[in-house]
This record gives structure tokens, sequence and C-alpha cells, in this order.
């Protein structure tokens, strides 16, 4: 009886086998494959949708601050977000907030304990905004959007048609250190001297009257002059005056020299007052020549101009700057022939004000040297007293033009190295400049290298110019910037 053999597959069966086994695994290899693919591909869909929510979250978060800073209410805070949302895109949709739900005014406050910021929704005074940008669905915490969730592409074969996607953003305002850098030079009372009378309605009686209306010898009225000839003594001339014996009432400067001023001084002979005597000229010789704090120290307390009205609108700016919710730091430095820091950056503003009516034009020398004034703010927004988290800002005041250190040249080219120094620290620069002697084209130039503005205030009255630099100053008070904290 014969065993009937065993025979191995053929070489034709074991490939068709391993074949077949070969196209399963690529099969199942390649569904996976692909479905991966479909989650990278929808993955990356919801990144991008997450990015346009979070660009339009923080676009209108940065608008609704602005809208309270700029003296609105909550109302237009959401005005401003729900339309600055409206321009950026999701999904080839404009993004819908909900302003009711979605835009949170708050505060943004600081703990010592924990070290750390948070912000506190519905805390007034408000300084901050929340803004939350979303495509979401019935489901979502949040409850349905507008614009309802983000569709799905290939997802939907493993059963998910739609994600929730929300992005949020926090903008305050930031805290400002400003430094006030003003032109003391002897210009700063052009508008109440004789020099500038032929140019607009000058103040030279008010200046006699703050000091008291004050008479001496022969000299009794304000308007009343007394021609003398050139070719008279200086003795001859206080007699006729009735000064001898009279004592000069200033600290320093002398009735000797007051005569020699009305002889001598230029621009009294351009105006018709040379060899002229009386109070109106002596005002002006106190004003022209012994304007200094040392020589004439009560003319701090009088309106002499332009300066004067430099102060009024300081001392507005400063009353504004106390309303506001953000803590506000100024410092006060002033420029001349040289220039120095009078009140590092300080929280208490009254000090500024103060500080600015105890100073007069010509306060301690004559020229104009903007560039040290500038390198001086800067100082006093990058020292130890500055705030390292604060938005800086410089505001320089001129109604002249940079002639020192050395002359013209010099002087304009330093002014706008410090003003480049500046800028390279993150400063911003405002100038102002008032009155037709001005170097406007400088300070022009000044602004837009520290990215600021540069406002210019004619003025061909005390009252106009007054009005307009209050006005200049009350505008960059409440120009807040805001900043992007979450």
């Amino acid at each position: 009886m014969s065993v009937p053999r065993h025979r191995p597959p053929s070489r034709r069966s074991i490939a068709t086998t391993r074949t077949g086994g070969i196209l399963l695994f690529g099969t199942v290899l390649l569904v996976a494959l692909l479905g991966f693919v479909a989650l990278a591909i929808d993955v990356g869909y919801i990144y991008v949708a997450r990015h346009q929510l979070r660009t339009a979250a923080d676009a209108a978060a940065l608008a609704a601050a602005g809208a309270l800073g700029d003296g609105g209410d909550i109302e237009a805070a959401k005005l401003a977000a729900v339309s600055i949302a409206s321009q950026n895109e999701v999904d080839g949709s404009p993004v819908t907030i909900d302003p009711n739900q979605d835009v949170i005014p708050g505060r943004y406050e600081y703990s010592a304990e924990t070290g750390q910021w948070t912000f506190v929704p519905w805390a007034e005074p408000y300084d901050a905004v929340k803004v939350v940008a979303r495509r979401t669905g019935s489901g979502s915490s949040f409850g349905a959007s507008a614009d309802g969730p983000i569709g799905l592409l290939f997802a939907r074969l493993l059963g998910f048609d739609t994600v929730d996607v929300a992005a949020s953003a926090i903008a305050k305002f930031q805290a400002r250190d400003i430094a006030l850098v003003i032109d003391l030079s002897g210009s700063m009372t052009y508008d109440s001297a004789l020099i500038h009378e032929n140019k607009l309605d000058i103040n030279i009686e008010d200046i006699w009257t703050a000091l008291g209306k004050p008479t001496f010898g022969n000299m009794t009225k304000f308007n009343k002059l007394y021609y003398y000839s050139p070719y008279y003594s200086t003795s001859k001339i206080k007699s006729f005056l009735g000064l001898k014996g009279v004592p000069y009432p200033y600290p320093k400067g002398s009735w000797d020299e007051y005569i020699w001023y009305v002889r001598n001084a230029w621009h009294l002979g351009k105006a018709g007052y040379r060899h002229k005597y009386g109070l109106k000229t002596f005002i002006d010789y106190l004003l022209m020549y012994r304007r200094s704090h040392a020589s004439t120290p009560q003319l701090a307390d009088t309106p002499e101009q332009p300066i004067t009205a430099v102060k009024q609108a300081v001392e507005i700016m400063v009353e504004y700057l106390k309303t506001l919710d953000t803590p506000e730091w100024a410092a006060f430095a002033t420029f001349d022939t040289y220039a120095r820091i009078e009140l590092q950056l300080t929280p208490d503003l009254d000090q500024i004000t103060a500080a600015m009516w105890d100073r007069q034009a010509g306060h301690y020398y004559n020229f104009t040297n903007i560039g040290a004034g500038i390198k001086n703010g800067h100082e006093a927004l990058t020292n130890e007293y500055a705030r390292p988290q604060a938005f800086k800002v410089m505001v320089v005041f001129t109604d002249g033009r940079a002639n020192r250190p050395g002359g013209w040249t010099t002087g304009k080219q330093y002014a706008i190295e410090r003003a480049q120094a500046a800028a390279a620290a993150g400063i911003v620069i405002h100038t102002i400049t008032f009155g037709s002697a001005a170097d406007k084209q400088l300070m022009a130039q000044i602004a837009e290298i520290g990215s600021g503005t540069h406002y210019h205030v004619e003025g061909f009255n005390v009252q106009q110019y007054t009005q307009e630099l209050q006005e200049v100053l009350l505008e960059i008070a409440a120009n807040r910037p805001v900043v992007l904290v979450q």
C-alpha cells in the first residue's frame, strides 16, 4: 500500500498569498495615511482660524480701550470693538462679536502678594477692556456665536462636522512718564515788551500793574514819557526825572543803567522810544535787560508773555492728567543757554505746576540751547526715578531758534543729535513752537525723529495763542497709549 506524498505550495501560490497580504496592508496604511493627512489639514485649518480670531480680538481690544481713553463710555468701547472686529475675516466671513457678552471693561490690577497682574472684569474705574472673538456652537460654554462654529473638511468622515474656536485679548491704557521741557530763554518775555509792540497787542502795562503800579520820582503815570537830549548827562537826566535820592527798587540794576539802556537799546530806537524816559520804558528795561530771577524776582508773579501762556497751558494739562485713571508721572526741565532738571519724575503733579509758576522768562540765562533741554528730558525719563514699564513722552516748548552751544549751525545740529539719542531710547517727542521767530522746520524734524507731532501756535494776540496752547496740551494729555497685555 502506497502513502501519498505531501507537495509543498508552488512558488506561484506563495507569491499570490504574499501579494494579497501586501495589498491589504497597503490599503490599511493608505487609509490611515489619508486620515492623518485629513487630520493635519483640519488641524491647520483650525490653527489658521484661531490666529484670525486672535488678530480680530487684538484689534478690537485696542480700539475699545482707545474709545474709553478718548472720554467715551462703555457703549463707545463696544461700538469701537464691533466695528474693528468686523473688518477682520475668519473662514472668509467678517468677524461678528456680541457687544454685550464679548466686550468686557475692567481694571488690570497688580497684586503685591503674588507679583502678578490680573484683569478684574467690571472693576471701576475702567482702565482695560477684554474682547472675545469666537466661532462657537450652542454647546459651547459661551453659547452660539452669530457666525456659528468652524466647519471641518475631512474630519466629517470621522463624524466631526464642526469645531468651536475662540480667542481673547486684553488691552489697557499704559501709564506715562512725561517730561515737560520748557524754553526759559529771554525771548519768552518779548510779547510783553516794546520789541513786539508792532507785532501784537503787548501787555506791558499789565506787568506794571502786577508789580503794584510803582512810581518813582516824577515818573507817576504809565504812559507819560519825557524826552531828554542825548547830550544831557546821566546825572542831569536823573535830576529831571526826580530820581536822585530814590533807591533803585530791585536786587540788581540801577537808575544809571536804566538811563544808559534808554539811550542805547537798539529795539527802542526802532520802535521810537529811544531817549524817552518814564514808567513804560522802565518796565521794558526790566523785561529786556534785568529779567532774570536774580535781578528782578518779582517778574515771576507778573503776566509776562509768552511764558505765562505756557504756565497756564501746563497747569490745565496737569489738572487733566490728575483726572485720569492711569498713574501719570511728570518731570520738569528747562533750558536757555544751558539746561537743568527742575523736578525729577513725580506722581505729585501739583509740584510741576508750582515749579512752573515760580519760573520767569530769562530766569537764569538768555540764549536758546534746545539740544541741552532734550538731553535733560531724556535723562529725566531714563534715570533711577523713571518707571521701566511706563510709556516715555517728552514735550518740548520753544519760541526761538537753537543758538547754543556755539551758534546757529552747531546749536541746530546738537538738537538733532540729542533727539536721535532720545528716540533710540524709545522716547516719543512732541514739539510745540509759538511765534513767528520759532524754528518750525527744526522742531518739526525733531518731532519726526521722535515719532511724535509738531504743533505750531502762531497767535497774533495773547488770548489767541494762550487758548491754542491749552488745546494742544490737552490733545497730548488725552492721547493715552493703549497696549495689549494678554
